[in-house]
């Protein structure tokens, strides 16, 4: 982008920070009271986080595309540059969960009985 919005990419760092955090607090149980405190949890809402993330990266690319002549080559430079960028964060973690899957190192069951979620003992069934 030529006029980048340098508060825009501050935005959206905010918000990739919000969504590890909730993440961060969701996996551990031990320390999920955190996410209650009032003043707390408009910092630990990733679901918010996301929709500002995606709508400020909407922006950037429209903005991208619109300040371009040929929109063709604009959508093969946009996917070419983050299609390696989106997906480490997946292969990567995929690969981690299916290694500690095979060795066993699983515990939905117990962790979902313990804080009674049924989406979870639903993912990884005993």
């Amino acid at each position: 982008m030529k006029n980048r919005v340098l508060y825009f990419d501050g935005l959206k760092g905010i918000s990739a920070l919000i969504v590890f955090l909730s993440h961060f607090i969701g996996t551990f149980t031990c320390i999920s009271w955190i996410a209650k405190i009032p003043i707390l949890n408009i910092f630990l809402d990733g679901t918010m986080a996301v929709h500002v993330f995606i709508m400020l990266s909407g922006f950037g690319i429209c903005t991208s595309m619109s300040q371009s002549g040929d929109i063709a080559t604009t959508v093969g430079r946009i996917v070419l540059k983050r299609y390696f960028r989106l997906a480490l964060p997946i292969v990567i973690p995929t690969i981690i969960a299916y290694i500690l899957y095979e060795i066993g190192a699983y515990h939905n069951q117990e962790v979902a009985s313990s804080t009674n979620n049924q989406w979870l003992s639903a993912l990884m069934p005993s």
